[in-house]
């Protein structure tokens, strides 16, 4: 009987099919352990979604041309693949060059376009890719400064994801630099300003602004913060006057000391004074020198600020213009 019993649990269990979930497939072979060449068709390789560059390659049509001419990639792209995922993804660059090679095949047929000569990286976490494309526009030169901002930002949330804590400065500088990534304090600083206060207040302006402008932008920032606080104001309120200050101005072809002149205007009505009085403040933070006492603050004020409430137009620009007022290059 327990024999005739075994054989008819066989019968059923061969009626059943495949043990456990019918829908999950055998396994693939595993990636191979080492970096390796490999020839990969179009449809099983994608772009990296966390790309840091925001904007299109401004040289994407030269690009376009170039492998339209030789018929494919001149070099080979790098890619590698998660664990457990079906495609592969582009590791260090490479999303402009198969965006265009995808292109290429939809306008042509050409099968050439289709296969894609790739050099596979095994995977080493998510750092480490964010970190490589990173690196690779960082040397090509074709990453905008706010793109650059953007990526660290998501880097450090990467890194502190790792590590369950947060990362000061000097030591996410030191993992950046232990994952091949060279960057100093005052590189960071700068674009921690660029993607914590500038972003969502001037994000067109944002495209084309560089280094000096920044940090002028971040002087200028500090000021009229330390001002906001001399009045007793909160910080929070400074923030969405800061926001909507610049945001009024924002434009492809911005100027700094345009926002420069809104923030100060917006200040003074907030805080119930002349928004000459708030340039002299700011321009005394500017220079070093601590602000007046608050108690006889409209006394303490010079002459040439307290004597210009009825000035013309024409005698407050004439003031201002020698007031030593900052006009940084765009660079």
């Amino acid at each position: 009987m327990a024999k005739r019993g075994l054989t008819e649990k066989v019968r059923q269990g061969l009626w059943q099919g495949h043990y456990g979930n019918r829908e999950q497939s055998l396994d693939r072979p595993g990636d191979p352990v080492t970096v390796t060449q490999m020839v990969l068709s179009i449809d099983q390789v994608v772009e990296y979604e966390d790309n840091p560059r925001r904007l299109e390659n401004p040289r994407y049509e030269e690009i376009k041309q170039s492998i339209a001419a030789q018929r494919g990639l001149n070099n080979s792209l790098d890619v590698t693949r998660r664990p457990g995922d079906e495609h592969y993804i582009t590791c260090a660059g490479g999303n402009t060059r198969l965006r265009i090679l995808r292109e290429l095949y939809a306008e042509t047929g050409d099968e050439a376009f289709a296969r894609i000569y790739c050099l596979y990286h095994p995977w080493q976490g998510e750092t480490t890719v964010l970190t490589s494309h990173l690196v690779e526009n960082e040397l090509r030169g074709e990453l905008a400064l706010i793109d650059k901002a953007l990526a660290l930002e998501h880097l450090r949330r990467h890194l502190e994801s790792e590590v369950g804590e947060r990362l000061s400065r000097n030591a996410f500088i030191t993992r950046l630099h232990a994952l091949g990534y060279t960057i100093s304090k005052r590189q960071l600083l700068r674009y921690e300003f660029a993607a914590q206060h500038l972003l969502a207040a001037i994000p067109e302006a944002l495209n084309s602004l560089g280094a000096r402008t920044l940090d002028y932008l971040r002087r200028i920032h500090d000021a009229a913060c330390q001002v906001w606080h001399h009045y007793q104001r909160d910080a929070e309120d400074f923030d969405i006057l800061w926001e909507q200050a610049l945001a009024n101005t924002d434009a492809a072809e911005w100027d700094p000391e345009e926002g420069r002149e809104e923030l100060a205007a917006r200040m003074a009505e907030a805080l119930g004074i002349d928004r000459r009085a708030v340039r002299y403040e700011m321009d005394t933070v500017l220079s070093g020198h601590p602000l007046p006492k608050r108690a006889d603050h409209m006394a303490d004020q010079p002459a040439s600020v307290l004597g210009m409430e009825g000035a013309t137009p024409e005698e407050s620009t004439s003031a201002d213009a020698g007031g030593g007022r900052e006009i940084v290059p765009q660079g």
